[in-house]
């Protein structure tokens, strides 16, 4: 069950808490997210980092709430895209390591019908960050030609991976997403695709009318 629960996070996070615009209906929930980090080496500290659930258009969050047994924990933003992120700490020795995040969402629903044909013009200073080479994403070389033969024949406006550094940062290598939590263990990072080495369990408790 955790490796279903830890594979439709992403979905279940995007379909209840993001989205773009236009207003069609309204949902609300309590979302709940349990960690459990005890099985892992005593003896050594135990960092984990979550996506931080923030209010926008489309949302509101509220009555946010965490508790544990974690000997420190704290709201952070990465640096460069102020990415929200709640930070925990245990300490080596702990004897247990839990963590409980759960909050209020309210979403509005999102009915988007008006795609354009094409992009319209944009200023490239305006997506510049995002499309700037990184150490998982040189844009020189090999990289150059098969993205240019990928790409071959189309307009639109392309995604690429960034070089994400968490706050506080972490020991092991920049991150190309931080969709899912992220865990280490005496600065060895866990798979957080593995229910096994990252275990957590993610609810939403729907409110009726």
């Amino acid at each position: 069950m955790k490796q279903v629960v830890q594979r439709i996070l992403p979905v279940a996070m995007a379909c209840l808490l993001y989205g773009g615009s236009g207003f069609a209906g309204e949902a609300a929930g309590i979302v709940r997210m349990e960690f459990d980090l005890g099985d892992h080496a005593r003896n050594k500290e135990v960092r984990l980092w979550i996506p931080y659930p923030v209010s926008s258009r489309d949302q509101d969050i509220s009555a946010i709430r965490v508790s544990g047994d974690f000997a420190e924990s704290g709201v952070y933003t990465d640096r460069i895209y102020q990415t929200p992120i709640l930070f925990a700490r245990w300490a080596p020795g702990a004897q247990t390591r839990r963590l409980t995040l759960t909050f209020r969402a309210v979403r509005r629903e999102v009915e988007r019908r008006d795609f354009p044909a094409k992009d319209g013009p944009w200023d490239p200073r305006d997506y510049a960050l995002w499309l700037a080479p990184t150490s998982l994403g040189p844009v020189d070389g090999p990289v150059a030609e098969l993205a240019r033969e990928v790409i071959r024949g189309k307009t639109t406006v392309l995604a690429r991976g960034r070089d994400l550094v968490l706050n506080p940062p972490q020991q092991g290598p920049p991150l190309n997403t931080f969709g899912y939590p992220y865990a280490e263990v005496g600065g060895e990072p866990l798979d957080f695709y593995d229910p096994v080495s990252l275990q957590y369990t993610f609810t939403v408790y729907k409110e009726l009318p």
